[in-house]
């Protein structure tokens, strides 16, 4: 009898439990709610996490500063942005590495830098620009080089020339296209040659 009374009440023992677990999940709806609720805050945080991405990205296309946009692009690739937003967003990359290779080409040239003439020439032809704008790059950098060795000619027979010498580097620097400006200062320095060469 001991025994049989054991075994039930390790019997109600066992139950208890099974009972109680019952009683919380209410048939498994309560866990099934708190399950559904948790999906959902996980996918309202990523919804918010993309429409800030995307936010962002809408900035920079505005912007059209070329870090930003590689930045925000990469943002909505890991945050999973449309493939249509982020064409767009690369077309607008694009666009916008195209004008500042024109840009700092023009600057370079306006200033008349050779060596920053060719940096950006090459970042036209690394952003691809067109082969008609290329061709015009390159014969700007042709006449800057001109203009160039014709000041450095200049230079050179100003430290101790002959008046024919000084003639030809003239005539080359006007055939260069050299700046009036600095063409007036050449002859200048050729006329105050001649008339030491005739009070000798």
């Amino acid at each position: 009898m001991l025994t049989v009374g054991i075994a039930h009440e390790n019997s109600g023992l066992h139950e208890a439990p099974a009972a109680c677990m019952e009683a919380l999940s209410g048939d498994g709806e309560i866990c099934q709610r708190h399950n559904t609720t948790q999906h959902a805050a996980n996918g309202l945080e990523v919804d918010s996490h993309a429409s800030s991405v995307r936010t962002a990205l809408r900035k920079a296309m505005h912007k059209r500063h070329v870090p930003e946009l590689y930045e925000a692009i990469e943002m909505g690739r890991v945050a999973g942005l449309y493939a249509v937003e982020l064409n767009s967003a690369s077309l607008a990359l694009d666009m916008q590495r195209r004008n500042d290779a024109r840009e700092h080409f023009a600057d370079a040239k306006l200033i008349g830098n050779i060596a920053d003439m060719k940096i950006a020439l090459k970042e036209a032809w690394d952003v691809g620009l067109a082969a008609t704008e290329f061709e015009q790059a390159l014969r700007a950098l042709e006449e800057e080089s001109g203009r160039e060795k014709a000041r450095v000619g200049l230079r050179a027979v100003a430290c101790g020339a002959t008046i024919d010498e000084f003639r030809t580097a003239l005539q080359e620097a006007e055939a260069s296209g050299l700046d009036d400006t600095e063409l007036e200062i050449a002859k200048a320095a050729m006329a105050v040659e001649e008339q030491r060469n005739i009070a000798r």
